[in-house]
Protein backbone atom coordinates (compact mmCIF):
# COMPACT_ATOMS: atom_id res chain seq x y z
CA UNK A 1 0.00 0.00 0.00
CA UNK A 2 1.36 3.32 -0.70
CA UNK A 3 -0.59 7.24 0.24
CA UNK A 4 -1.88 9.26 -2.71
CA UNK A 5 -3.43 12.86 -2.44
CA UNK A 6 -7.09 13.41 -2.25
CA UNK A 7 -7.99 15.16 -5.42
CA UNK A 8 -10.18 17.88 -3.84
CA UNK A 9 -8.71 18.49 -0.16
CA UNK A 10 -5.13 17.15 -0.96
CA UNK A 11 -5.27 15.06 2.26
CA UNK A 12 -3.04 12.07 2.16
CA UNK A 13 -5.05 9.10 2.02
CA UNK A 14 -4.35 5.13 0.84
CA UNK A 15 -4.16 4.74 -2.94
CA UNK A 16 -6.62 1.60 -2.20
CA UNK A 17 -9.18 3.99 -0.73
CA UNK A 18 -12.52 4.41 -2.79
CA UNK A 19 -14.09 7.47 -0.92
CA UNK A 20 -11.65 10.48 0.82
CA UNK A 21 -12.40 10.18 5.12
CA UNK A 22 -11.47 13.45 5.75
CA UNK A 23 -13.77 15.44 2.64
CA UNK A 24 -15.59 12.44 1.56
CA UNK A 25 -15.21 12.91 -2.35
CA UNK A 26 -15.65 9.65 -4.45
CA UNK A 27 -14.53 9.47 -8.20
CA UNK A 28 -17.34 8.30 -10.47
CA UNK A 29 -16.96 4.43 -10.05
CA UNK A 30 -17.34 3.92 -6.33
CA UNK A 31 -16.42 0.22 -6.72
CA UNK A 32 -12.50 1.37 -7.99
CA UNK A 33 -9.74 3.18 -5.98
CA UNK A 34 -9.82 6.61 -6.34
CA UNK A 35 -6.27 6.30 -7.84
CA UNK A 36 -7.01 4.32 -10.92
CA UNK A 37 -9.84 7.23 -11.81
CA UNK A 38 -8.52 10.84 -10.29
CA UNK A 39 -5.29 12.24 -9.44
CA UNK A 40 -4.17 15.28 -7.45
CA UNK A 41 -3.46 18.14 -9.54
CA UNK A 42 -1.10 21.37 -7.79
CA UNK A 43 -2.79 24.59 -9.34
CA UNK A 44 -0.43 27.49 -8.85
CA UNK A 45 -1.86 30.44 -5.96
CA UNK A 46 -1.20 33.79 -6.88
CA UNK A 47 -1.20 37.25 -5.01
CA UNK A 48 -1.77 39.75 -6.53
CA UNK A 49 -2.73 43.73 -6.41
CA UNK A 50 -4.64 45.19 -9.24
CA UNK A 51 -4.08 48.61 -10.43
CA UNK A 52 -5.46 50.40 -13.77
CA UNK A 53 -3.70 53.18 -15.46
CA UNK A 54 -4.71 55.96 -17.16
CA UNK A 55 -2.79 57.80 -19.74
CA UNK A 56 -4.62 60.42 -20.06
CA UNK A 57 -4.25 61.72 -16.41
CA UNK A 58 -0.48 59.81 -15.93
CA UNK A 59 -2.13 58.61 -12.18
CA UNK A 60 -2.60 55.06 -10.94
CA UNK A 61 -6.38 54.21 -9.02
CA UNK A 62 -7.46 51.26 -7.55
CA UNK A 63 -10.15 49.44 -9.03
CA UNK A 64 -13.17 48.81 -7.31
CA UNK A 65 -13.96 46.32 -4.99
CA UNK A 66 -16.14 44.79 -7.62
CA UNK A 67 -14.10 44.80 -10.51
CA UNK A 68 -11.31 43.35 -8.77
CA UNK A 69 -13.13 40.26 -7.67
CA UNK A 70 -14.70 39.69 -11.08
CA UNK A 71 -11.11 39.63 -12.00
CA UNK A 72 -10.02 36.85 -9.43
CA UNK A 73 -12.86 34.86 -10.50
CA UNK A 74 -11.97 35.24 -14.45
CA UNK A 75 -7.85 34.73 -13.74
CA UNK A 76 -8.33 32.58 -10.38
CA UNK A 77 -8.43 29.07 -12.19
CA UNK A 78 -5.53 27.66 -13.73
CA UNK A 79 -8.09 26.28 -16.95
CA UNK A 80 -8.82 30.13 -17.47
CA UNK A 81 -5.06 31.14 -17.07
CA UNK A 82 -3.75 28.72 -19.38
CA UNK A 83 -6.54 29.81 -22.49
CA UNK A 84 -6.46 33.60 -22.04
CA UNK A 85 -2.66 34.15 -20.74
CA UNK A 86 -0.84 30.88 -22.86
CA UNK A 87 2.41 32.49 -22.53
CA UNK A 88 2.55 33.36 -18.58
CA UNK A 89 0.62 30.09 -18.51
CA UNK A 90 3.37 28.66 -20.37
CA UNK A 91 6.28 30.64 -18.26
CA UNK A 92 5.29 29.20 -14.95
CA UNK A 93 4.68 25.79 -16.09
CA UNK A 94 8.35 25.59 -17.46
CA UNK A 95 9.74 27.37 -14.66
CA UNK A 96 8.22 23.94 -12.06
CA UNK A 97 8.83 21.57 -14.28
CA UNK A 98 12.67 21.62 -14.07
CA UNK A 99 14.09 18.47 -16.38
CA UNK A 100 16.49 16.54 -14.43
CA UNK A 101 19.61 14.91 -16.73
CA UNK A 102 22.98 12.39 -15.66
CA UNK A 103 25.76 13.69 -16.49
CA UNK A 104 29.35 11.91 -16.61
CA UNK A 105 31.97 13.50 -14.78
CA UNK A 106 35.16 13.15 -17.43
CA UNK A 107 38.48 14.20 -17.38
CA UNK A 108 40.10 16.59 -20.33
CA UNK A 109 42.70 14.01 -20.99
CA UNK A 110 39.90 11.06 -21.22
CA UNK A 111 37.91 13.37 -23.13
CA UNK A 112 40.88 13.66 -25.93
CA UNK A 113 40.84 10.16 -26.54
CA UNK A 114 37.10 9.67 -26.69
CA UNK A 115 37.02 12.72 -29.56
CA UNK A 116 39.88 11.28 -31.48
CA UNK A 117 38.06 8.29 -31.23
CA UNK A 118 40.18 5.73 -29.29
CA UNK A 119 37.98 5.42 -26.41
CA UNK A 120 34.60 4.69 -26.64
CA UNK A 121 31.43 4.41 -24.19
CA UNK A 122 30.04 1.14 -23.81
CA UNK A 123 26.49 0.34 -25.18
CA UNK A 124 24.53 -2.13 -24.60
CA UNK A 125 22.53 -4.35 -26.52
CA UNK A 126 18.99 -2.04 -26.04
CA UNK A 127 21.42 0.94 -27.34
CA UNK A 128 21.98 2.32 -24.00
CA UNK A 129 25.11 4.41 -22.94
CA UNK A 130 26.91 2.52 -20.17
CA UNK A 131 29.09 4.62 -17.34
CA UNK A 132 32.28 2.09 -18.99
CA UNK A 133 34.85 3.82 -21.66
CA UNK A 134 36.29 0.85 -23.42
CA UNK A 135 39.75 1.06 -25.62
CA UNK A 136 38.78 -2.12 -27.70
CA UNK A 137 37.49 -4.54 -25.76
CA UNK A 138 39.30 -3.60 -22.57
CA UNK A 139 37.38 -1.36 -19.45
CA UNK A 140 39.99 1.38 -19.12
CA UNK A 141 37.79 3.64 -16.69
CA UNK A 142 34.38 3.71 -15.50
CA UNK A 143 32.86 7.62 -15.09
CA UNK A 144 30.57 8.28 -11.94
CA UNK A 145 27.27 10.21 -13.41
CA UNK A 146 25.82 13.35 -11.40
CA UNK A 147 22.25 14.46 -11.35
CA UNK A 148 22.07 18.60 -13.23
CA UNK A 149 18.73 20.57 -13.62
CA UNK A 150 18.26 21.93 -16.75
CA UNK A 151 17.07 24.79 -16.67
CA UNK A 152 13.63 26.08 -18.75
CA UNK A 153 13.64 28.05 -21.78
CA UNK A 154 11.63 30.55 -20.91
CA UNK A 155 13.07 32.91 -24.58
CA UNK A 156 10.06 32.19 -26.45
CA UNK A 157 7.36 32.84 -24.29
CA UNK A 158 9.12 35.66 -22.52
CA UNK A 159 9.85 37.06 -26.48
CA UNK A 160 6.12 37.08 -27.20
CA UNK A 161 4.84 38.39 -24.00
CA UNK A 162 7.65 41.54 -24.83
CA UNK A 163 5.61 42.03 -27.95
CA UNK A 164 2.51 41.35 -26.64
CA UNK A 165 3.25 44.47 -24.55
CA UNK A 166 4.59 46.63 -27.26
CA UNK A 167 2.08 45.76 -29.13
CA UNK A 168 -0.70 46.75 -26.26
CA UNK A 169 1.79 50.39 -25.87
CA UNK A 170 1.34 50.90 -29.84
CA UNK A 171 -2.60 50.33 -29.52
CA UNK A 172 -2.87 52.79 -26.46
CA UNK A 173 -0.94 55.57 -28.19
CA UNK A 174 -3.53 54.73 -31.43
CA UNK A 175 -6.74 55.47 -29.60
CA UNK A 176 -5.03 58.28 -27.54
CA UNK A 177 -4.42 59.84 -30.98
CA UNK A 178 -7.48 58.91 -32.13
CA UNK A 179 -9.32 60.72 -29.24
CA UNK A 180 -6.98 63.55 -30.06
CA UNK A 181 -7.98 63.84 -33.38
CA UNK A 182 -11.78 63.28 -32.58
CA UNK A 183 -11.75 66.19 -30.07
CA UNK A 184 -10.05 68.51 -32.96
CA UNK A 185 -12.63 67.72 -35.17
CA UNK A 186 -15.06 68.71 -32.45
CA UNK A 187 -13.58 71.77 -32.10
CA UNK A 188 -13.11 72.59 -35.75
CA UNK A 189 -16.75 71.81 -36.31
CA UNK A 190 -17.63 74.35 -33.03
CA UNK A 191 -14.90 76.74 -34.62
CA UNK A 192 -17.90 76.68 -37.92
CA UNK A 193 -20.87 76.87 -36.45
CA UNK A 194 -19.34 79.53 -34.30
CA UNK A 195 -18.35 81.76 -37.55
CA UNK A 196 -21.82 80.54 -38.89
CA UNK A 197 -23.75 82.42 -36.52
CA UNK A 198 -21.53 85.09 -36.15
CA UNK A 199 -21.86 86.17 -39.98
CA UNK A 200 -25.66 85.25 -39.31
CA UNK A 201 -26.20 87.50 -36.66
CA UNK A 202 -23.76 90.61 -38.65
CA UNK A 203 -26.74 89.69 -41.54
CA UNK A 204 -29.46 90.29 -39.28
Amino acid sequence: MSIIQCPKCGSKISNKARTCPYCGFSSKDITRPINEQDKYKIVPIFQYELDEWKPKTETLTFFSEEDNKSLIQYFGDWDSIKVNLPDIAQIIQEMRSRDKILVAEIDTYVKDLIDKGIYKFSIDKNGEILPTIREGSTIRKMVRLKEVNVAPELGKPLSNLSTNAVMIRILDEIEYVGNVIKEIQIEMQDDRLAIVEASRDKLL
